[in-house]
């Protein structure tokens, strides 16, 4: 059985959620009963400096996120993914201060969209995936129109974010949220990413009335594959 680091603490609840995502995936997929069933797994909690809404920190995070990539390389993992989707705007930096591989799931969701016979899909993430090409792009290039939420929504997906990191998920405003929701479908969103692993634990299938794609189940998903599978 394979190695796997998990380089989160952006934020440390999303971090949590995967964890206990993985095992409860072990449990069920894979048939894990006993202490030796379940995956080894380096987890780091980063304290690294916040890129949700702006790349201003970006040259000490990305410095911090290597240096943590090198350590997991160290310990003898088999390979690493993180605990967020906007990190992986460096996917490719901190793939290159390391020979262990660096799991991504952007290529997953464009599998699914595909897997799914999905035309269009709404996104929603942090102000800084949103404004990158990180999903858009190769979700465009695979015929997938993309719709994102309109820029003075961004502050207020920011927002909850932010929230959940805090860990004060009853003060958001989920209200706002459903209406950013109903935006995209109405656009003619098929399907809703949730690209952002601290936007599943405020957005359930209930507040939308297409399908949700959680890029935590996502994560989960190629985590147990690569353990048990590759």
């Amino acid at each position: 059985m394979k190695k796997l680091g998990i380089l989160g603490g952006m934020g440390p609840q999303a971090t949590i959620r995967l964890y206990d995502s993985i095992i409860r995936q072990s449990i069920k997929m894979y048939g894990a009963k006993h202490n030796a069933d379940f995956p080894h797994l380096f987890i780091s909690n980063l304290p690294v400096r916040d890129l949700i809404s702006s790349k201003k920190d970006e040259e000490v995070t990305v410095t911090m996120l290597c240096d943590e990539a090198r350590r997991f390389e160290q310990a003898g993992a088999d390979g690493f993914l993180i605990a967020c989707n906007t990190i992986y705007l460096y996917a490719d930096i901190i793939q290159q201060a390391v020979s262990i591989p660096l799991l991504s799931p952007v290529n997953a969701v464009v599998d699914i969209c595909i897997q799914d016979k999905r035309s269009a899909i709404g996104f929603m993430g942090s102000q800084t995936t949103m404004q990158s090409s990180l999903y858009t792009g190769p979700l465009l290039a695979a015929g997938i129109q993309v719709h994102i939420p309109l820029i003075h929504d961004h502050s207020v997906i920011a927002d909850s974010i932010q929230t959940v990191i805090a860990g004060d998920q009853s003060s958001v405003d989920r209200k706002r949220l459903t209406s950013i929701i109903d935006q995209l479908v109405a656009q003619g969103s098929e399907a809703l990413l949730l690209g952002c692993t601290e936007l599943p634990l405020l957005i359930g299938q209930s507040l939308s009335s297409v399908p949700l794609y959680s890029s935590l189940d996502i994560l989960t998903s190629i985590a147990c594959r690569f353990v048990y599978e590759e």
